[in-house]
């Protein structure tokens, strides 16, 4: 049985991608209900908790030093 799901990820991608998870701190991110619902759905897809994709995408974006186009 294998850990992947329909989108061909798995927790282990997600760690060879970012490195050893280190220690967490609590934070607090306020979100239109939209965006919301979108993670959620999306997470739902994916077959992963909503926080761990949240925290996924802030790290991606963190990590990878990602500007936004702002207009």
């Amino acid at each position: 049985m294998s850990s992947r799901n329909d989108a061909g990820t798995s927790r282990g991608d997600a760690v060879l991608f970012f490195g050893q998870p280190k220690q967490k701190q609590p934070g607090a991110v306020c979100l239109d209900q939209a965006s919301v619902q979108g993670l959620k759905t999306l997470a739902a897809e994916l077959g992963m908790p909503y926080r761990n994709l949240v925290n996924l995408y802030i790290r991606e974006g963190a990590m990878g030093h990602k500007r936004l186009k702002l207009r």
